[in-house]
């Protein structure tokens, strides 16, 4: 229904990209779906908790399973948009039991004991930034925006965002990007803090104005300030620069020119996923990249 096709088509690309790159993969399942099929008469109602099984069933042979499939604290970590539709504790359960390992399962930071997981993850809150506008005073409201629904960290995924701009018709409201200030505050935060993991929010990424990827309007600004928050918590170790953030779009852009040695672009790929991204910049002014 709908795009899924396409967006299951990419995810598994997505993981496959993953276990090449060596990153790690955790799906976000959204319970919508189960929504629209029952809206549609594609599902009764009765027959959720079964479709739910099928659904995590695939992912633990395809992706659950494997070795580049993200753990949090030993267990594979599946997240839920939701839950939208499907609020029954005793549903879920159904659903992981084709999981041969209990997941971590999390939520909407909001939503998530109705489904009686094990926490929840942060979606924007703009209420940090009403009023004034003292760094401390924000720093202070986006914690206590991380604590509203539980004050014990082991339950909660700490999010960080660079803004919120929506386009729909009925709006959910603006968080401005203040010069990039709101990610660099969010992400210091969610750094600083004991949550077993961070978030980068992105959900909806262009059509929201949550996107950290290179944009006409912002630059690279987002992933730089990533990359310099990286950079403090590493130290020296850290061995990547701002302008090698502008390698991969170089390398996509020669793949698309016709008269381009394929297997020269292949192995400038490696380079950049061994890290070696010096060797790399070399290699694409070579090539022909600027």
């Amino acid at each position: 229904y709908a795009d899924y096709p396409q967006i299951h088509e990419a995810a598994q690309a997505m993981f496959a990209a993953t276990a090449k790159y060596g990153m790690k993969f955790a799906a976000c399942f959204e319970d919508r779906s189960v929504d629209l099929l029952v809206k549609r008469d594609q599902l009764k109602r009765d027959e959720v908790g079964d479709h739910l099984a099928k659904t995590f069933g695939w992912m633990q042979e395809n992706w659950v399973s494997k070795a580049n499939y993200f753990r949090l604290n030993g267990s594979p970590m599946i997240l839920n948009f939701g839950p939208m539709f499907v609020r029954e504790p005793d549903t879920w359960a159904v659903g992981f039991e084709r999981l041969t390992e209990e997941p971590v399962f999390l939520g909407l930071h909001h939503l998530w004991k109705q489904a009686g997981a094990d926490g929840g993850f942060t979606w924007v809150h703009k209420a940090p930034w009403d009023g004034p506008q003292d760094e401390n005073v924000v720093l202070k409201r986006i914690e206590e925006s991380f604590t509203y629904f539980s004050t014990n960290h082991t339950r909660h995924l700490a999010s960080a965002y660079p803004g919120f701009n929506d386009v729909y018709k009925e709006s959910y409201g603006k968080l401005d990007h203040r010069g990039g200030d709101v990610l660099r505050q969010t992400l210091q935060v969610a750094l600083n803090g004991p949550w077993p993991g961070v978030q980068l929010v992105t959900w909806n990424d262009y059509g929201e104005g949550t996107m950290i990827e290179p944009t006409h309007e912002f630059g690279y600004q987002f992933l730089e300030i990533v990359q310099a928050a990286r950079r403090k918590e590493m130290g020296t170790v850290f061995p990547f620069l701002p302008i090698d953030l502008r390698l991969p779009a170089r390398l996509y852009a020669l793949r698309k020119q016709d008269g381009v040695d394929a297997s020269k672009l292949d192995a400038i790929a490696t380079l950049l996923r061994d890290g070696r991204c010096a060797e790399a910049r070399a290699q694409l002014q070579g090539a022909g990249g600027r």
